[in-house]
C-alpha cells in the first residue's frame, strides 16, 4: 500500500503475483522498435526466471488493449487500471503506431494464447510469434510511404506515363509527309532494278 493507506498497481500485482509492468514495457519497446533479437532476448530471460508463457502472454494483450484504448478516439484512459506513470509510458508508444496497428496485434495474441496450452513446444510458438509482431507492416510506416511518393513524384510518374503513351501511339503522318514517305519507298523498290541493269 502507499504511504496514504491507498492500495497501489504494483501491489495488487505483486499479491496476485502478475508480471512486473516494467517487462511487459520492455516487450512493447522491442516490438515497437521491430527488434526481434531484442524480444527474444527478453523472452529467454522470462523463460529463465520460470516465468509462465500464459501469463505473459495475457499481460501483453492487457497492454496492447491499454494502449489500443489509448489510441482510441477520446480520453478512456479512465478505462485504465493503472498508475498514471504507467499511462504516460504507454502513450508514448502512440508515435509508433495507429489503431489499426494495436487491433491488430492485440488480435494475433489472443489467438495464440488458446493454443500455448495445445503446442508441443509452447516456447518456439511464442517466439515466431513475438518475431512475426516485430515485422508486422504498420500503418504509420504506411502513411509516410504515401506522403513521400505525393507531390513531385506523383506529378513525374504521370509525365513517365504520357511519354510511354506518346511512343506507343505513333502519331499520323500529314499529306506532305506520306507523299515523301511513298516517293521514297518507291525509289527504294526501284534501286535494284537500277543497278541490275547497269552490272548487265
Amino acid at each position: 500500500t502507499s504511504s496514504g493507506g491507498n492500495v497501489t498497481t504494483d501491489a495488487v500485482r505483486d499479491i496476485l503475483g502478475l508480471i512486473d509492468q516494467d517487462k511487459v514495457l520492455s516487450f512493447l519497446d522491442a516490438i515497437a522498435g521491430d527488434d526481434p533479437a531484442v524480444v527474444l532476448r527478453l523472452l529467454d530471460g522470462c523463460v529463465g526466471e520460470g516465468l509462465d508463457l500464459q501469463e505473459l502472454v495475457a499481460a501483453l494483450v492487457d497492454g496492447y488493449r491499454d494502449l489500443m484504448l489509448l489510441a482510441a478516439p477520446g480520453d478512456l484512459s479512465d478505462l485504465l487500471f493503472r498508475s498514471q506513470e504507467e499511462i504516460d509510458a504507454l502513450r508514448r508508444h502512440l508515435d509508433h503506431y495507429q489503431l489499426a496497428d494495436v487491433v491488430a496485434i492485440v488480435e494475433r495474441l489472443c489467438n495464440a494464447a488458446p493454443r500455448l496450452k495445445s503446442a508441443a513446444d509452447p516456447r518456439v510458438l511464442l517466439e515466431s510469434l513475438l518475431v512475426d509482431l516485430c515485422l508486422l507492416d504498420r500503418q504509420t510506416d504506411i502513411h509516410e510511404l504515401i506522403s513521400r511518393l505525393e507531390g513531385g513524384a506523383a506529378s513525374g510518374v504521370k509525365s513517365t506515363d504520357a511519354g510511354e503513351s506518346r511512343r506507343r501511339r505513333p502519331q499520323p503522318l500529314d499529306g506532305t509527309a506520306a507523299r515523301s514517305t511513298a516517293k521514297t519507298a518507291a525509289a527504294s523498290s526501284a534501286a535494284p532494278d537500277h543497278i541490275d541493269a547497269g552490272r548487265n
